[in-house]
């Protein structure tokens, strides 16, 4: 998995790509997971899929 940050000091940096692992190791059949940060391209708010946006209760 690749994820990005909003900016490189931000706070959960350090804890967010271990959090992401347990999380996804939960569902059946995942074993390992690695996550991977990156800082391009740049994460901005389009970045979320309409469903994302709906799930998170962000305006559509």
């Amino acid at each position: 998995m690749v994820i990005t940050f909003m900016e490189v000091a931000c706070g959960c940096q350090d804890t967010l790509p271990y959090d992401i692992g347990l999380a996804l190791q939960k569902i059946d059949g995942i074993t390992k997971v690695k996550v991977d940060i990156v800082y391009e391209p740049q994460w901005t708010m389009e970045r979320i899929t309409r469903n994302g946006r709906r799930f998170l209760g962000i305006a559509v």
